[in-house]
């Protein structure tokens, strides 16, 4: 399993930033150059690469708290 951690200072409210995770979790918003589009296949939040290659990630969703 694969696991992205990053950490940044972000110039938004809280709000709009866990707003922005919601959506990304839920592939309404496109944010990696090297994935060509992402979509929702009942609980996989499936990535489509470059080359087609289709990566499914299981149970992707954000930890607000």
């Amino acid at each position: 399993m694969a696991i992205i951690y990053h950490e940044a200072k972000l110039t938004v409210t809280a709000d709009v930033g866990w707003d922005f995770l919601d959506r990304y979790t839920r592939s309404e918003v496109h944010v990696f150059s090297a994935c060509t589009s992402e979509r929702q296949e009942d609980d996989y939040r499936v990535v489509t690469l470059a080359d087609g290659t289709a990566v499914n990630e299981h149970g992707a969703q954000s930890a607000r708290s």
